[in-house]
């Protein structure tokens, strides 16, 4: 029998002051437990600001699919 689970992936958009400033992985890390995309992108722009004073923008888009265990 499947089981359908929720999967949620995220884009992480933003110009290069953020990535100057932090990795990918680490960036996915930091946000992991961040349901609210809201709130996801306003703690990378904490992060990237408490390291540039640079202009940052930074976008968190989230999917939610369903998807099938097999």
């Amino acid at each position: 029998m499947s089981l359908p689970t929720t999967v949620t992936l995220q884009l992480i958009y933003s110009f290069l002051q953020l990535w100057d400033v932090i990795s990918d992985q680490q960036s996915v890390e930091l946000i992991r437990e961040i349901q609210d995309a809201q709130e996801a992108s306003t703690k990378l722009l904490k992060h990237a600001l408490s390291h540039t004073t640079d202009n940052v923008t930074i976008i968190v888009i989230r999917f939610k699919q369903s998807s099938r265990n097999s």
